[in-house]
């Protein structure tokens, strides 16, 4: 684990519960909690339990406890971590508060070597460089990704995509919202689960006939939930630590008692064992003289 660092408070949304760096391919349980995808691979590697049933595994959120069965049996911790759905919103978010920061890119960095970004691709949520650009232009599978300048502030943030790719369904992306379940679902979902809803529209309307002045009453309802919770937090820690402490305290004093305890009864032991040996031999004495 990261020892902690004292970051900037805008940064923390980006840092990952568990190991306190900067979210690496962040990924999100059903709860909306974010981690790095290695630390909840590793999480799920050693916190694996069964549910009621004996029929699925299941794991716990590190933060809130919320219960996440496997979606099929027996998927490797490997599995089930790549199946949760990729954080592009925190991911885009993060870089965008880093855009007057030196910026490296992420496909070099992990051939460890250091290239500073010069592109953002909204696709993939990550920072490229110029010759990772001309390699996404090469191949196929990455022609279709949308690759915008870093240096053009006003093109990023003008309609970031955070396409969402649906969990249960590989290359199937996350476009339609069902109002009659309250839920994200792609084309195939609809299909096989949602044909007879009646109530539902695609993101792009949902997008398009949002009010920006409810979006910001909304966000600032969020930041101060976020504050109240960080409150909450600081508060919960610092009963623990009080906790901890009287415990230590409750500890030290029984065996401190514990201790005296064995110091007396040893003590008495003696005493008992000198007049014991002292009777004795008066008894013996009294014995032979008669």
């Amino acid at each position: 684990m990261a020892a902690s660092a004292s970051v900037e408070p805008e940064k923390e949304s980006f840092r990952c519960p568990m190991c306190l760096e900067m979210l690496n391919s962040p990924r999100y349980l059903p709860c909306l909690h974010t981690f790095c995808e290695v630390c909840i691979q590793t999480y799920i590697s050693s916190s694996t339990t069964r549910d009621e049933k004996d029929e699925l595994n299941v794991i716990n959120c590190p933060v809130c406890r919320k219960q996440v069965k496997e979606p099929e049996n027996d998927i490797s911790s490997e599995g089930l971590a790549k199946s949760l759905p990729l954080n592009k919103c925190v991911t885009t978010t993060a870089a965008n508060s880093d855009t007057e920061s030196v910026v490296n890119c992420m496909f070099c960095k992990r051939k460890n070597e250091t290239v500073s970004a010069n592109h953002w691709c909204k696709s993939c949520a990550e920072p490229i460089c110029d010759e990772c650009k001309d390699f996404h232009a090469r191949v196929p599978s990455l022609k279709c990704h949308k690759i915008v300048e870093m240096n053009n502030t006003v093109k990023w943030n003008e309609a970031i995509d955070i396409d969402e790719n649906c969990a249960i369904h590989k290359g199937k992306i996350v476009d339609i919202f069902c109002r009659d379940h309250n839920k994200l679902c792609c084309c195939v979902c609809f299909a096989n689960q949602h044909r007879r809803c009646t109530n539902f529209d695609s993101i792009d309307e949902i997008v398009m006939n949002l009010d920006k002045s409810d979006v910001t009453e909304k966000l600032q309802s969020l930041s101060s939930l976020h504050d109240c919770i960080m409150e909450l937090q600081e508060k919960n820690k610092k009963q623990t630590d009080a906790l901890y402490a009287s415990k230590e305290d409750i500890c030290s004093s029984f065996a401190k008692k514990i201790e005296k305890a064995k110091m007396l009864i040893d003590h008495a032991h003696e005493q008992w064992h000198k007049r014991f040996v002292l009777n004795t031999q008066t008894i013996l004495k009294s014995c032979r003289m008669n």
